[in-house]
């Protein structure tokens, strides 16, 4: 009796196997849609919110674009700021208004474009070449602003603009670039980067072979500075004993020999 109730429940078990193999066996029939994946409408254009512009509407744009592009070259020939106000692109009103301010010197023709940057790009160029320091406040970007401050005050050789300069490198090659021009080595003092000091006080010391100017170079970081300063004038002069007033043996032996050099070729060219 057992064994019969067995079998009966191992063919049971064999039933089920084959109504689920049959089962998953068969196709379910997807319904065909005309629905289109979100991305790609996105990406075909099709879920865009802009409208296009209408094929008259493009070729009026084209039309405005090349009358501008006569007016401007009108405006820049004939100095006439009037003709940027009538122009339909900004981008070239823009430009017609820097051409005219740079071409006119005029600041206020800056003052009409609307773009920031290149509003105080106009500001810079104008107010540099009309030497106009006081316009260099109009501009709000500070590099730009300490700039325009720098390029007047070299253009100006003056080393009073240079103290406004704020930002200390700008302020530096302000220092340096004028004291350099007219062999002011008191201007070296004013300038903070221990390099660029050096530079000041050895080219202006060369310059003017003067001694004092190199001595006045006093660097841990680079302690061959003096002696090389003096070297150069010792070279230049033909003159052995300031060989003898180097610090640094290799120094003094350098100077030595190139001072030598250059007194054997003067005396072989007379």
């Amino acid at each position: 009796m057992a064994l019969k109730i067995k079998q009966i429940s191992i063919a049971i078990v064999l039933m089920l196997v084959l109504i689920l193999l049959l089962v998953s066996s068969c196709t379910v029939p997807i319904k065909p849609t005309n629905e289109v994946n979100p991305a790609i409408k996105i990406e075909q254009g099709q879920d865009k919110n802009l409208p296009l512009k209408t094929p008259a509407e493009l070729q009026k744009e084209k039309e405005e674009y090349l009358l501008d592009q006569e007016i401007l070259k009108d405006a820049i020939a004939n100095l006439d700021s009037g003709s940027c106000e009538i122009m339909k692109n900004e981008l070239l009103q823009e430009t017609c208004y820097a051409n005219l301010a740079d071409l006119t010197g005029s600041i206020e023709l800056c003052e009409n474009i609307a773009d920031p940057g290149t509003k105080e790009g106009c500001i810079l160029v104008v107010s540099t070449n009309t030497l106009n320091a006081d316009a260099c406040s109009k501009i709000t970007n500070r590099e730009k602003s300490n700039i325009c401050l720098k390029d007047i005050a070299i253009n100006k050789s003056s080393s009073d603009l240079c103290a406004k300069v704020n930002e200390e490198a700008l302020a530096d090659e302000c220092y340096l670039t004028i004291g350099v021009a007219n062999k002011n080595a008191e201007l070296c003092e004013k300038i903070a980067l221990a390099e660029k000091k050096i530079t000041c006080y050895s080219t202006i010391g060369v310059a003017t072979e003067s001694i004092p100017t190199c001595e006045k170079i006093k660097s841990k970081s680079n302690p061959f500075a003096r002696d090389i300063c003096i070297g150069k004038i010792a070279v230049n002069t033909k003159n052995l004993t300031l060989c003898n007033e180097l610090k640094w043996n290799d120094t003094k032996n350098t100077c030595i020999g190139f001072t030598n050099d250059a007194i054997s070729k003067s005396n072989s060219s007379k």
